[in-house]
């Protein structure tokens, strides 16, 4: 396991917000009862564990930019060092008391992301990865599975159904019906909600591969290192690099990859 002042820069910060959510979750059931006080918590929770995670960055890297989700903040374009923040994804299984959500923190540096951490309070794990030197999860490399065949694989994904549509609008609109395809051929479908999580879980061999559509950049940043730092390859739709501000990616390793990028633009 390396040694990096910026990681640890980045593990101090999760884990300190990870104590600000883990209180919070213990006290969600005598709320629920009234909605408005109810959704305020919940968003005086993430703006919470965003205040701790920044002043840590900002405190040990003063001339770096911010990218922060909810307030979608970045503090200097130009800036060669930005940090990447999810405080909380995701907010709504959080608010559910749904047991999957995590804390994200990437570094992009001259374009490219060199430093992830991705944090489960829930599970207790920590994953990490420095551009060029490996992956890990609690201290142990980690890799992307070797299996070869879709229909043998679970995939992850994120979807939801946020209009009333009929069954025959729904198989006519096209971002479903390759859900559909690809539900068809792979073994399983994963939808936790959670897209760092999911891209996390593909880097260890837990899930064999991911897509989704319209994310943003702090869904994206922190476990698109992971994967191609364990192996996988990871791309948009159309098999090219900029998924990190087109939103739309596909990750996995090499042949399952293959086989949903088939399968996405057949």
């Amino acid at each position: 396991m390396y040694n990096n002042p910026i990681i640890n820069t980045a593990i101090k910060a999760v884990r300190k917000s990870a104590l600000i959510i883990n209180r919070g979750s213990l006290e969600l059931e005598t709320i629920k009862f009234e909605k408005k006080k109810y959704e305020n918590f919940v968003s005086n929770i993430n703006k919470a564990s965003e205040k701790i995670i920044t002043e840590i960055l900002i405190n040990t890297y003063p001339s770096y930019a911010l990218l922060i989700k909810k307030s979608n903040y970045l503090t200097d374009f130009k800036n060669e060092n930005i940090w990447i923040i999810d405080p909380l994804d995701n907010t709504t299984n959080f608010a559910h008391n749904f047991p999957q959500y995590c804390i994200s923190i990437a570094l992009k540096q001259k374009k490219q992301i060199t430093h992830a951490v991705i944090y489960d309070p829930i599970r207790n794990d920590l994953f990490t990865a420095i551009k060029g030197c490996g992956a890990y999860l609690n201290e142990k490399r980690i890799r992307v599975n070797k299996r070869n065949k879709i229909n043998d694989s679970l995939i992850g994904t994120d979807f939801s159904f946020k209009k009333k549509i009929n069954l025959k609008s729904l198989l006519e609109f096209e971002e479903y019906t390759k859900i559909f395809q690809i539900i068809t051929k792979c073994k399983n479908l994963r939808n936790i909600g959670v897209s760092s999580l999911n891209l996390a879980y593909v880097a260890s061999g837990k899930l064999d591969g991911f897509f989704e559509k319209g994310l943003m950049p702090w869904n994206i940043a922190s476990g698109s290192l992971l994967i191609i730092e364990s192996g996988g390859i990871i791309s948009n739709f159309k098999g090219e690099k900029d998924y990190l501000y087109t939103g739309d990616i596909i990750a996995g390793n090499q042949k399952i990859f293959s086989q949903i990028i088939s399968l996405i633009n057949s």
